[in-house]
Order: structure tokens, then sequence, then C-alpha cells
């Protein structure tokens, strides 16, 4: 059964020939060549961070780096690119925005000492 879901809040956008992404809810970015792939680098970098968070060196501090949010700059972008999504119903070659869910609590779990 799967434990506390966080939303997790990330857009992009291209400029120039490079898609960039932000994750809004722990101030990370990532930039890649195509829409997929900034997802995808995104993505995985979220998932290394809360693992990193709950079982780096500061663990400790985990509530801190679990929820530090990108600047208000960054965030109001997010909300702007899911104004145009909700518009202009996103094609391809514009801006994207998702919200994925992070199961925290299974992640949690699975660091753990038996």
């Amino acid at each position: 059964m799967p434990g506390k879901l966080k939303p997790i809040r990330i857009f992009g956008y291209r400029e120039g020939d490079v898609w960039q992404a932000y994750c809004i809810d722990f101030n990370l970015a990532a930039q890649a060549d195509t829409a997929e792939d900034v997802r995808s680098v995104m993505l995985e970098m979220v998932k290394t961070y809360v693992d990193d968070a709950l079982e780096g060196q500061d663990k400790a501090h985990a509530d801190v780096f679990l929820n530090r949010k990108a600047p208000l700059s960054i965030r109001l972008k997010y909300y702007w690119v899911l104004a145009k999504h909700a518009v202009y119903q996103l094609r391809r070659k514009l801006d994207f925005a998702f919200t994925d869910m992070l199961d925290i609590d299974t992640l949690q779990n699975n660091h753990r000492p038996a």
C-alpha cells in the first residue's frame, strides 16, 4: 500500500535550442535537448534528491530539504506556463507543466534498517 504521496510540481520550456525544467517544490533545475529528455532528467534528479535528503549525510535535516521551495519568480513562471497550457492546450513545440506523485513514506521505509 502506498504511503504519503506528495505532488511534485515541475515545468519546462524551450529557450533557444535547449529545454529547461524546474521543480518548484525542491528548487531543482535541469537542461536537455528535447522536452522528453529534460522531463526524464528532472524526474530522475527529483528521485535522487529525495533519496539523498532521506539517506544522505544531512538526513537529520530531511524536512528542510523536502520543503525547499523555488524562488517566487520561478514559482510564478510555473503558474504562467500552467495557465498557457490550459488556454492553448499546449502543442509539442510549446512549454509543458505536470505534477507527478512521489511516495515519500515508501522511500523512507526502503532506507530504514531492518
